[in-house]
């Protein structure tokens, strides 16, 4: 089972539309730039990983 943390944004929009939402919220792109690690995203933004994945 891949880590969540480790998993691309992109893939949780598609397995889940909900998620989409989230990110958002967060102002996290993973349209464009949905092939970036869910862990990468919130580092760059300075966002804790186990937050976003609360939601």
């Amino acid at each position: 089972m891949t880590d969540l943390k480790e998993q691309e944004i992109g893939r949780f929009v598609a397995q889940d539309f909900r998620t989409a939402a989230v990110f958002s919220e967060y102002g996290i792109d993973f349209c464009c730039k949905g092939n970036r690690a869910l862990a990468k995203v919130c580092e760059k933004n300075g966002i804790a990983v186990d937050e976003i994945l609360e939601n």
